[in-house]
């Protein structure tokens, strides 16, 4: 439906021919179709966001406010992020079925899933210290040499 009042014309979301009304004014979205397919590529990658951010040549808080607003996009992106484990994965279990090298596939996902394929084992030397070791380490008063043989 359009009116005029005066010189000023305005148009609602359809002009008379049917076609759909341009926007009168504002930014346009720097979050366009080509820059959310470089966010799914890098995040694809397991690039951090300093590195989408970066291929996307977007700002931090366009990105970050985009997500807030998109939900399903924001979930996406969380499961891109795990294409390279996956990929990882399927290289190890490849290459122990065919006897082959995995090692590469297999020192990503040491770094990537720390838990479940680090070789190194977490140590906790908080628990079972022998006491003559803490005796050493936390000096409180010098003792006097006690004789071997009672008197």
């Amino acid at each position: 439906m359009c009116y005029d009042v005066g010189m000023k014309k305005r148009v609602t979301k359809k002009k008379l021919d049917g076609s759909k009304a341009k926007s009168n004014g504002g930014r346009p979205t720097a979050m366009t179709e080509k820059v959310l397919r470089k966010i799914e590529y890098a995040a694809a990658m397991d690039c951090s966001v300093g590195e989408i951010l970066l291929y996307a040549d977007i700002n931090k808080d366009t990105y970050y406010e985009y997500l807030k607003r998109n939900p399903s996009f924001s979930e996406r992106i969380d499961k891109l992020r795990e294409s390279p484990v996956l990929a990882a994965r399927a290289t190890v279990v490849k290459a122990i079925s065919k006897g082959k090298n995995y090692s590469n596939a297999m020192d990503y996902l040491a770094r990537k899933r720390k838990k479940e394929f680090s070789p190194r084992a977490d140590l906790d030397i908080t628990h079972h210290v022998p006491k003559p070791i803490l005796d050493v380490l936390n000096p409180k008063e010098e003792k006097k040499e006690e004789p071997l043989i009672p008197e």
